[in-house]
């Protein structure tokens, strides 16, 4: 079993934690210190005698949601794996595994009893380690993989000359354009932008017409560097014109 344990802020800095007694916080970081490496504490009545808690702060604890009450008299901490994150080479899984079947693990990482009526699938206890923490850093990726890819195409937004259509852009085709790459893009927006001041009677697209279709021309390996793609079309539109 770990020997370190950790407490989120987002759980004992609440306002339902804070408003406890002082008395019932205490014997919340006590049980916490006694649990398994997966939460479970099979001799609650000994911590309490331990630190002088009563039975009323145990309810407490109950009643606010903050450990969840078993009939065999073992408790689990809820939110466990919000608090904690124990390294796979030194865990050891719970061997309150009877206790283990009769709960799951949220998306927000706290657990909670499986519901009234359905089928208590038993669950694999490894799940209990590594589900949601592999979970919750897969969630945590994609959420900052997006939150990149806005910024990155914030910035070509800035650099477009005409601000017209944004929201018709879609994440999967800002996806695409952040693989392509910062240094690319820009040259493909000063190579359309350098384009535009040959001919003064042209006018840019709509952002949303050019990031969506009209940067493919612009790109290292489409652009010539002398002709762009859209006056070759031009050319090849007036040459089957004189056919």
């Amino acid at each position: 079993m770990a020997t370190k344990r950790m407490y989120s802020p987002k759980i004992v800095e609440s306002d339902a934690f804070l408003d406890m007694p002082a008395s019932t916080q205490n014997l919340y970081f006590h049980l916490g210190l006694h649990a398994d490496d997966d939460g479970f504490i099979n001799n609650p009545r000994m911590v309490m005698r331990m630190v002088g808690a009563s039975d009323d702060d145990m309810k407490i604890l109950i009643a606010k949601g903050f450990l969840i009450l078993f009939d065999d008299g073992v408790i689990l901490q809820k939110h466990w794996k919000i608090n904690n994150y124990i390294r796979s080479d030194r865990y050891v899984p719970t061997k309150c595994t009877d206790n283990a079947h009769l709960v799951h693990i949220k998306d927000n990482g706290a657990y909670t009893l499986r519901s009234v009526g359905k089928p208590l699938v038993p669950m694999d206890l490894d799940d209990l380690h590594t589900g949601i923490p592999e979970v919750s850093l897969k969630k945590s990726k994609e959420k900052k993989d997006i939150v990149q890819i806005e910024e990155f195409f914030e910035m070509l937004w800035k650099r477009y000359p005409s601000k017209k259509g944004k929201g018709r852009i879609s994440i999967t085709q800002k996806t695409k354009l952040f693989k392509i790459g910062e240094e690319e893009m820009v040259r493909a927006i000063d190579r359309y932008v350098k384009d535009l001041k040959k001919d003064e009677w042209r006018k840019p697209q709509n952002g949303s017409t050019f990031f969506n279709s009209g940067y493919i021309d612009y790109l290292d390996a489409n652009y010539s560097g002398t002709e762009t793609a859209e006056a070759k079309h031009e050319n090849t539109f007036a040459q089957l014109s004189d056919i």
